[in-house]
């Protein structure tokens, strides 16, 4: 077998058989893999297995990467294949011999990323175990050290987190103008030879973020090629394709050498760029349009529930997140090699997948009041985890599902379990399970939105609400560390259930740090965060308190035009016409700012008492606006100095405060549109002292 899998590898290589053949011979291969594959478990291995290995991720490699067709390989055993050659310093990827390739203009772009399996390292490890964050974190400080003789603690840095677009990797080539030249697949990297897939996108505009930011210069743009989960079902119907993930179609279509309709179904995504001259790529401003989150790398809950929220993204796929460094100054210091950035990884998803039976379907509500569908199943173990629960996300998608009790159904688990139906999976024929009318926690009737996707509790009794209010506040007020866990406990045990027992917890500290899973250092760090965050602008709190559709942007109109007093006495006599009268404020918005208002009056009346609410003057001397982080130290010091700080970026803001200049997002790119300064708060606090 192992000369067979071999000659196959070199046929492949010297264009003597196509994807189709190799796919073929690759399910002969099956059970061969998998016997590979366990051996890695193994310390002791034979002779020539490594070039074993290396012969069954190459044909892998390029069947992946050129076609939709099954490698024969699953991604679990792909991942720890290459995890082996890596360990061992062996170079494995692929080169295919094909008189049509071009050069990369870019090759800054055309670059892979590391990976990580796991966030803490696992207490037992076998002998070929998969990378933790741990690890990660642990060898590149010691990069960082021998390359500066300074210790650095990389949990306490800034990173932004974004979903792994599960897709295929194409460079876009604009010129000076903007206009599209050539887009290339990722390629080989050994010669910086890649596919030109150009026919399949025709006339994409430049993004303007980037054509303003190249400053008229010519710049490549590297993307993630997808298809929507939704559209293979579609696609498969309409072409009599036999597509079983989104990933192989949209490799399939941008590896055709037919181009046209089919093209419509492949959606861009966004991610870096790099300007024509220049050694060093950025993230697109485009991919803070799409779910991000910035976190301190040490803030693992934080990565782990954004990894969860986001194993399917804007009806996109994703097979992981990537954790970046964000400081230039340690993206300098860590540096490239080998075409991998050491300053960001991959936290991949690593699933396993079983069928199961429909036993019930529970309905959970959430800290707001929304309603969770929840498929209970017949147990089964996926990844040492026996999995018996799986939430369904959203009422959209139960109803899409139209789950029935004993109905067969496909689970996929690597963070989280994920629930799908496909082409093996068997309907029982029992009624499908009905939508609840009432909440589960209080009893009382459940409201469901116009279009029918978001089934929620509106009772302001209800306990899972009031903890939801007390969860909004902190979020809107940006008051870190106290998490939805903690408030669950604190609720229980009568301590902590409602807004203004935030500013009493003092009294109970002795009984919280006594508490399992509590602690002096936590409960310092609430009540430093709850006092850091006592002086709030008018708009702010009021934003924050949770009236039902009236956020900060809506006080703002307000306070903008009536005084704080003044709209106290509106709220008070209800006088709905009066409000109505600002621009932004329809009636309809009006009567739900002044009943919330009068709804919270206790509360609003008691945050007055103690906290310090000030009000924005659009007459102050300067106007700032922040970008990618806050510093609420900062913001004193601006106010003391004169200035007044703003959410919403415009065209009369007179500083954009940045964390460090190699940051690009949408409020960068319009402050340089608009001239205006975009500074760090070092170079910010120098000019307001001179």
């Amino acid at each position: 077998m192992n000369n067979v899998v071999s000659e196959t590898r070199k046929k492949l290589e010297n264009g003597e058989i196509d994807e189709v053949e190799a796919s073929s011979q690759m399910q002969l291969f099956r059970s061969f893999i998998e016997q590979c594959a366990s051996m890695l478990e193994c310390k002791e291995f034979p002779d020539n297995f490594t070039q074993i290995v290396k012969d069954i991720v190459n044909i892998s490699w390029i069947i992946y990467n050129n076609s939709g067709l099954d490698t024969g390989v699953t991604d679990i055993e792909y991942d720890k294949f290459c995890e082996y050659l890596e360990n061992n310093n062996v170079e494995f990827r692929a080169f295919k011999s094909d008189t049509n390739l071009v050069t990369h203009k870019y090759p800054i772009l055309r670059g892979t990323i590391s990976k990580i399996h796991y966030l803490h390292k696992p207490e037992t490890k076998k002998a070929l175990s998969r990378k933790s964050l741990d690890e990660w974190i642990e060898s590149t400080e010691r990069l960082y050290y021998e390359r500066t003789g300074n210790n650095i603690n990389l949990r306490d840095q800034y990173v932004c987190v974004f979903p792994k677009w599960d897709g295929v990797s194409a460079i876009f080539e604009f010129d000076e103008n903007g206009n599209m030249e050539r887009v290339l697949t990722r390629g080989f990297t050994k010669d910086n030879t890649a596919k030109d897939i150009t026919k399949h996108f025709k006339n994409i505009p430049a993004p303007d973020s980037i054509r303003f930011l190249s400053n008229g210069k010519a710049f490549g743009l590297k993307t993630e090629v997808l298809v929507e989960e939704d559209t293979v079902k579609e696609y498969n119907k309409t072409y009599k394709g036999e597509y079983k993930q989104s990933r192989s179609l949209a490799s399939a279509i941008i590896n055709s050498d037919e181009s046209g309709e089919k093209d419509k179904y492949l959606v861009i995504m966004p991610l870096r760029y790099a300007i024509k001259g220049k050694e060093f790529e950025c993230i697109c401003p485009g991919a803070f349009d799409h779910p991000c989150l910035k976190c301190k790398l040490g803030q693992y809950d934080a990565i782990e529930s954004f990894a969860q929220d986001h194993h399917v993204t804007e009806h996109l796929r994703c097979d992981g997140i990537v954790i970046y460094l964000v400081d230039p100054k340690i993206q300098e210091v860590l540096g490239r090699k080998d075409s991998v950035n050491r300053y960001e990884i991959a936290y991949k998803f690593t699933e396993e997948s079983e069928y199961s039976y429909v036993k019930d379907i529970e309905f959970q509500v959430g800290p707001l009041g929304k309603i969770t569908p929840i498929a209970k199943i017949q147990s089964i173990k996926l990844k040492g985890n026996t999995i018996k629960s799986i939430s369904l996300g959203s009422i959209e998608r139960f109803n899409q599902l139209y789950l029935a009790k004993g109905d067969m159904v496909l689970v996929s688990y690597d963070i989280v379990p994920y629930l799908s139906i496909d082409e093996k999976c068997t309907s029982s024929g029992n009624k499908p399970f009905k939508l609840i009318k009432k909440c589960p926690s209080c009893g009382k009737e459940l409201e469901l939105s116009k279009e029918g996707s978001i089934l929620r509790c509106v009772n302001p009794d209800c306990d899972c609400r009031k903890k939801g209010k007390i969860l909004n506040y902190l979020s809107k007020l940006r008051i870190q560390d106290i998490s939805y866990a903690s408030i669950d406990k604190l609720y229980d045990d009568n301590i902590l259930t409602s807004i203004k027992d935030l500013y009493k917890l003092k009294k109970h500290e002795s009984e919280i740090i006594s508490k399992d899973g509590f602690g002096k250092v936590m409960f310092d760090n609430w009540i430093k965060e709850i006092e850091s965050k006592k002086r709030i602008p008018d708009y702010k709190l009021f934003g924050a308190i949770g009236i039902d559709g009236c956020s900060e942007g809506t006080f703002k109109l307000v306070f903008d035009k009536v005084t704080l007093v003044d709209f106290l006495d509106i709220s008070a006599k209800e006088k709905y016409d009066k409000l109505s009268e600002i621009k932004g404020i329809g009636k309809s918005k009006a009567k739900s700012i002044i009943d919330g208002v009068n709804e919270n009056i206790d509360l609003l009346k008691y945050l007055f008492k103690n906290l310090d609410i000030y009000h924005e003057d659009n007459k102050s001397k300067f106007k700032v606006c922040f970008t990618m982080f806050r510093d609420s130290s900062f913001e004193k010091y601006i106010i003391s100095m004169g200035g007044s700080i703003t959410e919403r970026f415009s065209s009369d803001v007179n500083y954009l405060i940045v964390p460090n200049k190699s940051i690009s997002s949408a409020k960068t790119a319009a402050a340089e549109k608009h001239g205006i300064p975009v500074v760090t708060e070092e170079e910010l606090r120098s000019i307001l002292e001179k």
